[in-house]
C-alpha cells in the first residue's frame, strides 16, 4: 500500500495537505509548519518517503500508525486532531479542513487506520511519501 502525502498550504503555524491511499483521495492532513530548523514539538517532519508500521503508542494506548526512521524525530504518528495543537510533528488526518483546522478527523483516521490494518493483515508493505507542492 502507497500513501501519498501532499503538502500545498504553509503558513508558520500550520501546514494542509491531502493524502491519498494508491493514488486514490483518502483525507485531508495537518501538521506543524515546515521550518528550516527544527523546533521541538512545532516542526513538521522533512518531506520524504518513509516506510509505515502499526506499532504500540504509549501516549494512545492501542496500536496506530507509526513513520519509521524519520532524522531528527522519534514516534511519528498518523492520529486524529483538529489544530496544529493537536500534534507534536505528527500528521493529523480528518474528512473535513476549514480555514485553520481539520474536522471529522476521528471519522478520518479510523477509515484510514482500517485500510492499513487490512494491509498489514495480507503482510502488504506500507510506504508514505511526502511531498511539498509550492
Amino acid at each position: 500500500m502507497h500513501l501519498k502525502l501532499k503538502r500545498y498550504e504553509f503558513s508558520p503555524q500550520r501546514t494542509f495537505g491531502r493524502l491519498s491511499v494508491d493514488d486514490a483521495f483518502e483525507c485531508h492532513t495537518l501538521e506543524d509548519a515546515v521550518r528550516m530548523v527544527k523546533i521541538p514539538k512545532e516542526t513538521a517532519i522533512p518531506a520524504g518517503g518513509y516506510d509505515v508500521r502499526l506499532t504500540h503508542s504509549p501516549r494512545f494506548g492501542r496500536k496506530m500508525p507509526e513513520l519509521l526512521r524519520v532524522k531528527n524525530f522519534v514516534s511519528i504518528r498518523i492520529h486524529w486532531g483538529n489544530t496544529e495543537h493537536d500534534t507534536d510533528g505528527c500528521i493529523l488526518v480528518g474528512q473535513k479542513r476549514s480555514t485553520f483546522a481539520i474536522a471529522e478527523s476521528r471519522l478520518g483516521y479510523h477509515a484510514l487506520f482500517n485500510k492499513l490494518l487490512a494491509a498489514t493483515e495480507r503482510h502488504e508493505p506500507i510506504g508514505i511519501d511526502v511531498r511539498e507542492l509550492r
